[in-house]
């Protein structure tokens, strides 16, 4: 199973290039994000040094906007979890606690010269402002991002709403800058870094005197990053089948 997300963006051509913390979310950047047909037969391995991806036949069924907002815009009962974030993604299908949907969600980044990294989620639930926060954060990827970088993270991250509800998220990261080059999409070409993590991890829920353990799918997720867009121009998730 895959599942593929399409920047909208004019293209450019430059040489190799390097991910730093000017390339990535600011407050106030927007990106529209397209869907394309996952039945198209899109094989994201292929890689290499100075390679030419060409996924110009891809279709987009449907698109969808990504806002990233200063941090004096996220109400300060949600924020106030979140000391030392530099930029929130505001949700407007907010991501899910294990099931549990929250209202007016924000996901919170700190972005600085090391590290791109997520620091968790926060909303209200059932009128109470809430938050998942990571500790240690989910590092997304190293600073600056060149190719041949190769790492691994693990964060964990508990909420405990008193005689509610009870959620501990366990995730887990290897990357790898495994390739650079061209990358062609049906809105234009760029020169990328294309990176890949696989992604594993663990949900608990306890309600009551009920606990339900969730271990997730392991996931390997392509993206190609470029300098001109803070967000992938191209990102293909697939789920692993363990063997």
């Amino acid at each position: 199973m895959c599942s593929l997300l399409l920047l909208l963006s004019a293209g450019s051509l430059s040489a190799q290039i390097t991910i730093s913390a000017s390339s990535l979310p600011s407050g106030g950047y927007r990106a529209y994000l397209s869907t394309p047909d996952t039945l198209l037969t899109v094989d994201p391995e292929p890689t290499g040094t100075n390679f030419d991806w060409d996924f110009s036949q891809l279709t987009a069924i449907a698109q969808r906007r990504d806002s990233f907002v200063a941090l004096s815009q996220v109400p300060f009962s949600i924020r106030f979890f979140f000391t030392g974030a530099t930029v929130a993604r505001y949700q407007e299908t907010p991501d899910s606690l294990v099931g549990f949907a929250l209202n007016g969600g924000y996901e919170f980044f700190d972005i600085d010269a090391n590290a791109y990294a997520r620091m968790g989620i926060g909303g209200t639930l059932s009128g109470l402002p809430v938050a998942l926060t990571y500790d240690p954060r989910d590092t997304l990827f190293h600073l600056p991002l060149t190719y041949g970088q190769a790492d691994s993270s693990s964060a964990r991250a508990v909420l405990n709403v008193p005689n509610l509800l009870y959620v501990e998220q366990e995730i887990n990261r290897r990357w790898e800058v495994d390739g650079w080059g061209t990358l062609t999409t049906p809105y234009g070409t760029y020169q990328t870094l294309r990176l890949v993590t696989d992604i594993t991890g663990y949900d608990s829920v306890a309600l009551d005197t009920i606990q339900i353990g969730l271990p997730r799918p392991r996931q390997r997720l392509y993206e190609w990053w470029a300098q001109e867009e803070a967000v992938p121009l191209l990102a293909i998730n697939t789920t692993l089948l363990d063997t």
